[in-house]
């Protein structure tokens, strides 16, 4: 097993081994990872212009209580019941090492986000799971829970296939579970999908049910890395504990407090996203690819000759997922196309125009 899971970002070599060459970032486009394609709110650039040079050589809040104050109130729940961290896969890596040892039986949406395979993988669980596509996910779900896992983990919206749930089917799923079951909601990519709504509020009156929630993704700041769980207080005390001081940086509070006011702001960058999402799938369709459901930041397709057009595309400096590494069974043909910029959409459809065959037509679905 790879120490380390395998996730997007191969345009991080363009930049230099020392990243000296960050002048080129205008010049590729990181359609492999999931980073939103918009810049934060002015507001969050003047915050961090204008303290930047204290922030820089300043302790933070040691627990980054003021942010916990403010995501409780964007989530509706109170301040006890978020644990606020670096980023999700930080919480992931916390909360299962603590809460998982050899034997323990994990269930995990297959294909997924790997993170959660992984880390459970390195503890010794025995990590089961089933596909979670549109029409079937939660019966999946249901399945799994009835089955007596340890742990049931839920992305909703689920990456990369799109699958999701509203709060209110998750709600009905979730009261069949047995009372040693731990649930995981993941909701990185909800705030894309207002439809699905939220369980955050949920999750914390009930044992054993917590959702992360990440500003990385919904809200233009993967780079400064902020997340949190939220779920019933006592529970989040036992990982608590564990959190090392000082783990959200100062700057990244600073600019999560302003983004979390700035509703308006990506509720519009949400819409746009999903016009530039519902043009790129409709000109793939025509290009000949199988285009499967997709209402978040990303558009996932298959093709014929899919790692010819990864290969290709990346002379061009443009960079396509193959979400190979995302499921435990072999899946070839697929490709994950990041949401990105007007400008950045058309590069990508010249590319993709030259370099696929024609197909027969598919519609999208």
């Amino acid at each position: 097993m790879s120490p380390q899971c395998e996730h997007g970002g191969r345009f991080y070599k363009v930049l230099g081994p020392q990243l000296e060459s960050l002048d080129q970032r205008d010049h590729l486009i990181p359609a492999d990872v999931l980073d939103a394609w918009f810049p934060p709110p002015f507001s969050v650039i003047e915050a961090l212009c204008e303290a930047m040079p204290w922030l820089a050589r300043t302790s933070p809040p040691t627990h980054a209580e003021p942010l916990a104050s403010a995501l409780g109130e964007y989530l509706g729940v109170e301040k006890e019941c978020v644990l606020p961290g670096p980023g999700s896969s930080s919480l992931i890596f916390l909360a299962l090492t603590r809460w998982l040892g050899c034997g323990s039986e994990v269930w995990v949406p297959d294909p997924g986000y790997a993170e959660y395979r992984h880390v459970a993988s390195l503890v010794g669980a025995q990590v089961t799971g089933s596909n979670l596509w549109i029409g079937s996910g939660l019966e999946s779900i249901q399945q799994a829970l009835r089955s007596g896992h340890e742990f049931v983990v839920i992305i909703n919206p689920n990456n990369p296939t799109g699958w999701r749930a509203t709060s209110k089917e998750l709600i009905e799923v979730l009261s069949t579970r047995a009372p040693t079951t731990k649930v995981w909601i993941d909701e990185a990519y909800a705030a894309y999908v207002p439809e699905v709504g939220s369980l955050a509020a949920w999750a914390a009156t009930q044992r054993g049910v917590f959702v992360c929630r990440t500003l990385s993704k919904s809200h233009a700041l993967s780079g400064l890395r902020t997340a949190c769980l939220v779920g019933h207080p006592d529970e989040l005390d036992s990982l608590r504990a564990f959190m090392p001081p000082w783990s959200v940086s100062f700057p990244a509070q600073v600019a999560s407090i302003q983004a979390l006011k700035e509703l308006d702001y990506y509720r519009s960058m949400y819409a746009e996203t999903n016009r530039i999402r519902i043009g790129l799938a409709s000109f793939l369709s025509k290009s000949g690819f199988s285009v499967l459901a997709s209402e978040a930041n990303w558009v996932l397709a298959q093709h014929p000759d899919a790692e010819r057009v990864i290969s290709e595309a990346e002379r061009k400096e443009i960079y396509f997922r193959n979400p190979r590494h995302m499921s435990s069974k072999a899946w070839t043909g697929a490709i994950r196309i990041a949401v990105r910029s007007p400008n950045e959409t058309e590069r990508m459809k010249l590319l993709l125009s030259d370099c696929c065959l024609p197909q027969p037509h598919v519609a999208v679905r």
